[in-house]
């Protein structure tokens, strides 16, 4: 019997300053990628027409996820928005960590009909 994974809901910028200081860009590649989310990004996201939204979970050599990244991708394959990939949720000493939107993440979902 497996026993199930700690759970800890956490804020984007937390889960942010997780990722960009703890060396996650780097150790992604290292994880086994799975594609989770592929389409066109909404033009009410500002981003550049024909970009992609992107997201992929990670798996370590125990089949493992251990992170789920979500990025835009630009028709000419630069990174979109901020230039940086967006965690939505990471393994940290064994507890998965994940974004609970907060309650202008939500309203502004809601105002783009997501």
């Amino acid at each position: 019997m497996t026993t199930p994974t700690p759970r800890r809901p956490v804020s984007q910028s937390w889960l942010n300053q997780q990722f960009n200081e703890n060396g996650w860009e780097a150790r992604l590649a290292s994880y086994t990628e799975a594609p989770i989310h592929h389409s066109l990004t909404p033009p009410e996201r500002g981003q550049v027409e024909g970009t992609l939204t992107v997201g992929y979970d990670y798996y370590d050599a125990e089949n493992k996820v251990v992170a789920t990244i979500f990025w835009y991708k630009q028709p000419d394959g630069k990174l979109g928005a901020s230039g940086r990939k967006t965690p939505k949720s990471l393994r940290i000493d064994g507890v998965w960590c994940f974004v609970v939107p907060s309650e202008n993440e939500e309203d502004e979902h809601k105002e783009h009909g997501e």
